[in-house]
């Protein structure tokens, strides 16, 4: 689920991670008790990234996914129509996206 950041309030505390990225523009939080990944965020775009599955049910049916990031790693492959980013949407307006086939 992508959402923009003034639709979203994220204070991290004690109990969250920031993971390392080769890219010092996306920051990538998790639980540090579980290992979840919870958010990434996008500097450039100022945009977040939650996980679908960090959210009950009711939300995931109020909010569908839009696209898919990461794919190229994916396991399972999802044959709906949805733009299936190889790694990441542009991070700069004008950048060509890295789109997969389904």
């Amino acid at each position: 689920i992508g959402v923009g950041k003034e639709e979203l309030t994220f204070e991290p505390n004690d109990d969250c991670g920031v993971a390392p990225t080769r890219n010092p523009d996306i920051k990538r939080y998790y639980c540090k008790k579980c290992g979840t990944p919870t958010l990434i965020f996008f500097g450039p775009l100022q945009e977040w990234v939650v996980p679908s599955f960090a959210f009950p049910q009711e939300v995931q049916d109020k909010n569908p996914p839009t696209a898919h990031v990461n794919y190229e790693s994916a396991v399972l492959r999802v044959k709906d129509g949805l733009p299936k980013f190889r790694t990441f949407p542009p991070m700069k307006e004008g950048d060509q996206p890295d789109l997969m086939d389904e």
